[in-house]
């Protein structure tokens, strides 16, 4: 099914197509819950963040708790491609490199990576040359053989199928203006004036969130970041020859060539505040295509003009500390939120759903920490620091 009628009655409301949504009404509908997603755009929306070719699934982080919650995700992965027989992770292996002669944040990955067994190779100048001569420059690096990158719009449409396998209705174009929650459940009311109930209520809109709840917007803050494709290049930028990768002196990443999708570089920075999260995605913000073209030719070794390409823009929706906020409503209980992914949270999609699940099923959990608590994000300071 892929609407429902106002006078049914739920367990389950979600608000929000993207990962986090989709992966949460797959796992309340293989706990049995009757299930319905509201999504304002179509799935996958182009508008929004779990949208596009490519994301990066790796659990190199200097956060013990993103890490091993991002291995239990590329094993979520692997197992939806099991069910769903597509190819969802390509497993190029991920390297985080450095030019610099001392670089701390390669330095607390590699003891993240040792303290949790992550498979890593660690790789020095002459081993960079002769393996991967395409990262001009690079001094030291981590090469994490079981990461690489998911193909976004395929996640999501495949979480999306597997959770109508099971039993849960998707409702695109339904947009909710607004969820009011009281003793006997939720009601999301739609912008067409349709009015939708269940017992609770999930809120997960990504970069709308603050127009459902208002304090939201005072948590919440949405930039602006530049994407550039690349194609037509030599084998050697194509996997299995290219690994996924990111450079935390500059903070650009990118994804090599795949079948028919192109190079991805786009660089991880705090980026460009917008007003609003209907912006134009068909342009990159200011500055952005000068610094990645010269990347691209200094880092890489292209000539960018030799190549077609295209750039664009994509948003994040960050909170103050990067962690995501997934916790009930300090007033509602019967609403749980799940945001502010801060440009890191699709790769946990396949896991995302047993986290929140477990928090309204009361069921305690390592998958949940208290830094993701309303309290402890509400709290965090004032400036994004990006994972």
């Amino acid at each position: 099914m892929t609407d429902a009628h106002a006078d049914d009655r739920f367990d389950l409301l979600i608000v929000g197509g993207g990962v986090f949504g989709l992966g949460t009404a797959l796992e309340a509908a293989r706990r049995g819950r009757r299930v319905l997603v509201l999504e304002r755009g179509s799935i996958p929306n182009p508008v929004a963040a779990s949208y596009g070719p490519s994301r990066k699934i790796r659990a190199g982080y200097t956060d013990p708790y993103y890490a091993a919650l991002a291995r239990a995700a590329i094993e979520g992965w692997h197992e939806i491609e099991r069910e769903t027989g597509d190819e969802l992770l390509v497993r190029s292996g991920n390297l985080v490199y450095t030019a610099l002669d001392q670089q701390p944040h390669l330095d607390a990955l590699d003891r993240v990576a040792c303290d949790l067994g992550t498979p890593v190779e660690r790789l020095e100048r002459r081993q960079l040359a002769a393996r991967f001569p395409q990262f001009r420059g690079a001094r030291r690096a981590l090469l994490e053989t079981e990461a690489g990158f998911l193909r976004a719009s395929a996640c999501v449409a495949a979480l999306r199928g597997l959770a109508e396998r099971r039993g849960a209705i998707i409702a695109t174009g339904r947009e909710v203006k607004a969820v009011e929650a009281g003793p006997s459940g939720v009601t999301a009311t739609t912008v067409d004036g349709a009015r939708f109930r269940a017992d609770r209520a999930l809120l997960a809109p990504g970069g709308w969130a603050g127009r459902l709840l208002s304090e939201l917007g005072a948590i919440l803050t949405q930039t602006r970041l530049g994407l550039l494709y690349l194609r037509g290049l030599p084998a050697a930028y194509h996997t299995p020859q290219m690994p996924a990768f990111s450079c935390p002196d500059t903070g650009f990443y990118g994804f090599p060539a795949h079948r028919d999708d192109a190079l991805k570089v786009a660089q991880h920075v705090a980026g460009e505040p917008i007003d609003t999260p209907d912006f134009d995605r068909a342009t990159p913000p200011r500055g952005f295509l000068e610094a990645a073209r010269a990347f691209v030719r200094d880092g890489l070794g292209l000539a960018p003009d030799a190549y077609p390409e295209r750039a664009e823009s994509c948003m994040y929706n960050l909170t103050a500390s990067a962690d995501f906020l997934l916790d009930f409503h300090p007033a509602e209980p019967r609403l749980f939120v799940a945001t502010g992914g801060s440009g890191h949270g699709f790769k946990f999609g396949s896991v995302i759903g047993a986290v929140v699940m477990d928090r309204l099923d009361g069921i305690p959990s390592d998958r949940w920490s208290p830094q993701c608590s309303w309290s402890s994000v509400v709290a965090a300071p004032a400036a994004a620091r990006l994972r």
